[in-house]
């Protein structure tokens, strides 16, 4: 029985948090202290400790590491407490279990975080499942109040981004009054029955079985009242599913917290590693080399100055190795402003300011739904895309199906499906009619469809089904003989099919399922007076023009990707009937039998009518004894291997089917994904399409959307999922240079179409072209030897791939280097979006699952654009030039110290005054930076996102060239600083009209001054777009300056009365800014602008 609250463990509980309340401080401070950057800056920071070789007093150089430091620790703890206050929401939510006292079984409300395995849970109307349960009992409420029932309802979109309910079932038919009211409520309302006492006294010891993480598969075994019951997906209510159009269910906790189903999939966002930050860390590691560079030069030189004779005087110390180590000391604490302190802060506060902007983006907008980023870090990546990985459906297209046309057997043309079905069509046969045939039609439009005068079939009423099915016809194994369209039984059937073979619920007068082309079909049905009544494990109830149909089901084996097919043994008045519907590569392959002749029309309607995505059906009435056969043999399936056991046994009985028709159903494209991909073509942006489609329906969105401009564009590949290999050998290149011999047999399709006239279709020859068609630009003789051959190519479509695939496709790219966004919308692109460098997730029909796994969800494909051209631009560019501005200044700044040395002997005494030393980093250098990394745009908006070529050149702002002429620059302008200053101080020092002189504190100041100067005026140079901010920072910048210079010291006062001060200060500044056109127009032409 369950625990008492207070003996209760928080076995469920959701903890995304990386910290709680007593370790936040030290494992923060300790996360901080093992970045790289903040090492080397707190080993700096002891040796500033050390009074005999820290060149200032370390309390400053303290004060700006804390500020740093405490800026990220603020920042993650800001972060962590709202992922805080997440979990509390979810762990705190109510849910009632049942408990037995004195006697009786009442409810008790408790958190579900404490739920635990056993416990006998009770979900009411609307709330969410809080563990992986098992369905007990159900209530449903009726006119006549709640009753129970063995099935309910569920919403799991959470999970597997199917927005469709789901319909689960109990295993269990407990002997319960169904007709009545029978339930008695609890103090708290919870409704118990009688039947719910039965389970709650009886059900025990679970086990669950490890499937995995797919949410499709759960096995589970329990004892009620000491039998073994086998339980399956369709029993299972999996924690984040939502309970639906149903009063509340009895349910028995099988497992919780990171043993469910949830816990197992590992589903919430993954912290992408930014590849800008990547190659900021390169060059991180090039200004070590610099630093350890500059640094042993200084010792071994401080070492040789040592020895020289008569400065005794200077070092009194008789051991100059302990000089010469001092020195190596103190020039490590000034060569340490090398690495920026600061910029590693700004990146990371830019970037939620970034991930605000996408959120607030009117444009990004639609019907009411916000784009979202979920991850910050890979903000700047935007800027950097090489590749778009796209699914298609959803995502290209609206997963908006609608039921257009029908292909019957015997028919040689394709009929609307509303003239096929509606009461009153003619009879006729099938494709007789003038200009009804194939040729007729190919020489109309792309689609052919009969017009209302052309048919000639008779009204498919009770009179005709009636007397067809329950006569004794027996339905012939020729496929030459099989039931013609002239025969209504064929029809029937092919209706009796598509309503019986799907997964479909009718649930509050409306269609709920996964599927929706499914659901087309019924709505099209539904139209013609054809409906779907009722389903559940043991009959289906139709209405088939006013004619209710009750039909029995024995078996169902449900579509999967890699059968491409479902099919379902039905029952009707003593005959027993396999319906399969599928894709017509797989059905036409091997399973479906069919006439050459019919064959061949087929085949070239599939094809001429490529945008369409096309079901084929086909069925095969099987007598008692095969009926018995097959169903003993399912039932004799053992829990272990149980799917593929299923499989094998249907895929036994699916052979020789008789073909009943096809169904051709259109998937309009999501607005502006024409122009979307265009742009992102013209931005040099690669584009591949992966999608489960067929290669006729791949190949024809490909063309409608922009991504093909013809079927004979040899710049596209067109490769099937199986033939796609992400492992290939060494690299050809030979291979490669001689592709495009192999690129001139573009739109070859199925070969069965481009045969000769009045050549049969053989077996095989339908085999070898429907199961395996190949790549249509990839000559034989000349094969793709390696992956970076497939990314040669402007766009490649992989039709009939799987999830896996698509993962693995986008795993490829990230071991090759590749900067690619990947989009999708459902459940089977999850892994793609979580393996690509940026996941982008559409919130669409197929729920919400993409926008949670993605690094950004947008409401609609064509977000992409504006969030690629405009927001990945601008975060790139502007996150470029403040990098390369913090080191370059940083490079400048030291080239002058380091100089300075050959005037001091190498001591590492500073040349600056020490505030501006230890603050030039932090505050006088950062805030101009600040406001470029938050608000600058190289160019408006509008013309961003309306000339995507400008996009090409946004990589050149961080090129490898422009990192070495950056850093040749700023150490040829500390040459000539350093060398124009001290030809005025060596020569003459500065002297005051009272006769006062610089000296040492004066080169501080004089050098403080005009290295902010040249710095400030450089990155004023920087800014393409000011703000208020701009200036404010500015002054502020000036001003903190001015403050240590003249209030914290005072030397600086007898500086500025020296005329010939002014006359240095401003030659410095002319030729600080003659240096900046130079490297302006310089840097211009390595980025080619």
């Amino acid at each position: 029985m369950p625990l008492p609250s207070k003996m209760r463990k928080a076995k469920n509980k959701i903890t995304t948090s990386k910290y709680n309340k007593y370790t936040f401080l030290p494992l923060n401070i300790y996360h901080q202290c093992m970045k790289p950057s903040n090492m080397f800056f707190l080993i700096t920071l002891f040796l500033l400790c050390i009074p005999q070789i820290s060149p200032f007093n370390p309390y400053t150089y303290l004060f700006a590491f804390v500020l740093v430091t405490g800026t990220s620790i603020v920042k993650d703890g800001v972060e962590d407490y709202r992922k805080h206050k997440q979990d509390e929401k979810i762990n705190h939510k109510k849910t009632f279990i049942v408990e037995s006292k004195e006697g009786l079984n009442v409810t008790r409300e408790i958190n579900v975080e404490s739920l635990d395995v056993g416990d006998f849970v009770v979900i009411q109307e609307n709330e969410d499942i809080p563990a992986d349960v098992i369905l007990l009992r159900s209530k449903i409420s009726t006119k006549k109040g709640n009753v129970c029932r063995d099935f309910c309802y569920v919403d799991s979109s959470n999970l597997d981004g199917e927005s469709n309910l789901k319909k689960k079932t109990s295993q269990n038919d407990i002997k319960c009054n169904k007709d009545k009211d029978n339930g008695n409520a609890s103090s708290s309302n919870v409704i118990i029955c009688d039947c719910d006492n039965f389970f709650i006294g009886n059900v025990k010891n679970p086990l669950v079985m490890d499937t995995g993480d797919l949410f499709t598969k759960f096995d589970c075994e329990l004892k009620l009242n000491g039998d073994l019951i086998l339980c399956n997906e369709k029993n299972v209510l999996l924690k984040g599913m939502k309970l639906k159009n149903t009063k509340s269910v009895l349910a028995y906790v099988v497992a919780v917290g990171k043993d469910t189903k949830m816990g197992r999939s590992n589903i919430t966002t993954r912290k992408g590693h930014s590849l800008f930050e990547g190659e900021v860390s390169k060059l991180v590691y090039v200004i070590f080399a610099l630093y350890f560079l500059l640094l042993f030069v200084s010792s071994v030189l401080g070492s040789l100055f040592l020895r020289k004779t008569n400065i005794q005087y200077l070092y009194l110390d008789d051991f100059l190795a302990k000089d010469a180590l001092k020195q190596t000391g103190t020039n490590y604490i000034m060569f340490s402003y090398l690495i920026p302190l600061s910029l590693f802060v700004t990146l990371e506060v830019s970037r939620m300011f970034h991930a605000a902007y996408v959120s607030h983006d009117s444009d990004l907008k639609k019907e009411g739904v916000t784009s979202v980023c979920r991850n910050s870090s890979v903000t700047e990546d935007l800027g950097m895309i090489e590749y778009v990985l796209c699914d298609k459906t959803g995502t290209l297209t609206k997963n908006n199906m609608v039921f257009k046309y029908v292909h019957l057997s015997g028919s040689s043309e394709l009929e609307g499906q509303y003239q096929c079905f509606e009461k009153g069509i003619r009879k006729g046969g099938g494709g007789n009619g003038k200009g009804g045939g194939l040729e007729g039609g190919t020489k109309g439009s792309q689609y052919h469809s009969l017009n209302q005068s052309s048919l000639n079939r008779s009204p498919l009423n009770q009179s005709h089904i009636q007397p067809t099915l329950t006569s004794t016809h027996s339905h012939p194994k020729d496929s030459h003989n099989q039931p013609s369209l002239n025969h209504p039984s064929t029809k029937f059937m092919f209706i009796l099919a598509l309503t019986c073979c799907n997964g479909i619920d009718f649930l509050n007068n409306k269609y709920e399922g996964i599927s929706q082309d499914e659901i087309s079909i019924l709505e099209g049905f539904k139209m013609n007076n054809i409906r779907l009544l009722e389903r559940n494990d043991t009959h289906i109830l139709l209405e088939i023009y006013g004619e209710r149909i009750r039909i029995y089901t024995d078996l169902t084996l449900d579509f999967t990707s890699s059968r491409q097919r479902m099919s379902i043994l039905v029952r009707w008045k003593e005959r027993h009937f396999l319906f399969t519907k599928g894709s017509d590569t797989k059905l036409l392959n091997k399973i479906i039998k069919i006439s050459e002749d019919e064959g061949r029309t087929l085949v070239k309607l599939i094809e001429n009518n490529a945008k369409y995505r096309t079901l084929v059906v086909g069925y095969k009435e099987l007598s008692k004894i095969e009926n018995q056969n097959f169903t003993n043999k399912f039932n004799e399936i053992s829990l272990e291997n149980r799917y593929q056991q299923e499989e094998d046994i249907f895929e036994e009985y699916e052979k020789s089917l008789n073909y009943l028709g096809t169904t051709f159903i259109e998937d309009e494209l999501q607005e502006e994904v024409g122009e979307t991909l265009t742009a992102l073509k013209k931005a040099n942006i690669k584009i591949w399409m992966i999608t489960g489609d067929k290669k006729e329906t791949a190949m024809s969105c490909a063309i409608d959307c922009g991504i093909m401009d013809s079927a004979e564009d040899t710049s596209v590949l067109l490769i099937e999922g199986k033939d796609f290999d992400c492992n290939r050998g060494v690299r050809n290149d030979q291979g490669l240079n001689n592709r495009s011999q192999g690129l001139n047999s573009r739109s070859q399709g199925l070969s069965l179409s481009r045969q000769s006239q009045g050549q049969g279709l053989s077996s095989q020859s339908r085999n070898n072209d429907l199961s395996n068609p190949q790549p249509n630009n990839i000559n034989n003789n000349n094969p793709i030897y390696n992956f970076f051959d497939y990314t040669a190519f402007k766009s490649v479509v992989v039709f009939r791939s799987t999830p896996h695939m698509k993962g693995k496709i986008a795993l490829k790219f990230r071991e090759i280097k590749r900067n690619t966004l990947a989009i999708g919308d459902g459940n089977n692109d999850v892994g793609m979006l979580q393996t690509a460098n940026i996941g982008v997730g559409i919130l669409g029909k197929e729920g919400n699952q993409a926008g949670i796994a993605g690094d950004f969800a947008v409401p609609g494909f064509s977000c992409i654009r504006k969030l690629i051209l405009v927001h990945g631009r601008y975060n790139f560019i502007r996150f470029s030039k403040v990098t390369l501005n913090a080191f370059q200044k940083n490079i400048y700044f030291i080239t002058i110290q380091f100089l300075y040395n050959f005037y001091n002997g190498f001591s590492g005494r500073p040349v600056y005054n020490s505030y501006f030393l230890n603050y030039y980093n932090v505050f006088f250098t950062s805030l101009v930076p600040a406001t470029i990394a938050l608000f600058d745009k190289d160019i408006p908006e509008d013309e961003a996102f309306k000339s995507p070529e400008r996009y090409t050149r946004v990589r050149t702002y961080f090129s490898k060239n422009v990192l070495i002429f950056s850093t040749l620059y700023s150490i040829f302008e500390g040459i000539v600083t350093f060398i124009l200053v001290t030809g005025v101080f060596f020569k003459n020092d500065l002297i005051s009209p009272k006769g006062k002189v610089g000296g040492y504190p004066g080169i501080q100041n004089v050098f403080s001054l005009i290295v902010f100067s040249s710095v400030l005026l450089e990155q004023i140079n920087l800014v393409s777009f000011i703000t208020i901010y701009t200036y404010w920072a500015i002054g502020l910048s000036i001003g903190l300056c001015f403050i240590s210079l003249f209030l914290l010291g005072d030397s600086m006062w007898n500086i500025v009365s020296i005329p010939s001060f002014y006359f240095l200060f401003m030659m410095l500044i002319l030729v600080s800014y003659i240096l900046g056109l130079m490297q302006d127009k310089f840097l211009k032409m390595i980025r080619g602008v």
